[in-house]
């Protein structure tokens, strides 16, 4: 399988971050995405949003470099999770090395949150 798995910062999510690693490594593929949602960086200002994305981004891969986890690291500002999960299955990959799998965590806070979210986690599916 060449997989995108939807972890956010690959460090909140170190278990599913494993378990995809556990049968990807030295065979296949690991992309490791983050949807940023729109309205959770529309505070910071256009120079300081790329700086922040690029220095968290260089975080995240090296942590991924520290655990040995053979992934790559992309970002990616959308509205929703399912428009952000539809970009990212497109852009991603190398070369004819494209995800065909999509991997997503349990939604834990499910009882808690809006609506929108859950239909919005649901509508990925």
């Amino acid at each position: 399988p060449q997989c995108l798995v939807l972890t956010g910062p690959p460090n909140v999510r170190p278990a599913l971050v494993d378990f995809v690693g556990t049968f990807t490594k030295n065979i296949s593929l690991m992309i490791c995405g983050n949807i940023i949602m729109v309205l959770s960086i529309s505070c910071f200002q256009e120079d300081d949003k790329s700086s922040f994305t690029q220095h968290s981004t260089d975080m995240l891969v090296d942590w991924l470099n520290q655990r040995k986890v053979r992934s790559f690291y992309t970002s990616f500002t959308a509205e929703s999770l399912k428009e952000g999960a539809h970009h990212l299955m497109q852009a991603s990959g190398l070369g004819k090395l494209k995800p065909n799998t999509l991997v997503l965590g349990y939604k834990m806070n499910w009882q808690e949150c809006k609506p929108e979210s859950l239909q919005d986690y649901v509508n990925t599916i």
